[in-house]
């Protein structure tokens, strides 16, 4: 006698054993398709709110690095300055003034 033939005998009439199982409709494959569509829709809801609150953000932040920045001008000019005794003022002032029409790029705006 083989392994199956014992197996059979051991389960031999299960036949009328076995319960009713509900088989999945195609409404139920559709249901959960409009719910992965409904979860899309919110999770790129949810991204848009978050893109915008960084920009807000990022918006702030520039404008205080672009003042940074011309502070950090202004106090490089001014040591340049007194390191030379005023010998090369009008130079360090060209310089600071180019490098401070790069740092008022920072944040796009004029000004």
């Amino acid at each position: 006698m083989s392994f199956f033939d014992k197996v059979r005998e051991m389960f031999g009439g299960a036949e009328g054993k076995v319960r009713n199982v509900p088989t999945q409709t195609k409404s139920t494959g559709e249901n959960a398709m409009g719910q992965m569509r409904q979860g899309a829709d919110n999770a790129r809801d949810r991204a848009g709110s978050m893109k915008q609150d960084a920009q807000a953000k990022s918006s702030g932040m520039r404008d205080k690095v672009e003042d940074k920045v011309m502070d950090g001008i202004d106090s490089a000019a001014a040591a340049a300055d007194r390191a030379t005794g005023g010998k090369y003022t009008e130079q360090i002032n060209r310089s600071a003034d180019a490098a401070r029409r790069a740092a008022d790029k920072i944040d796009g705006e004029p000004g």
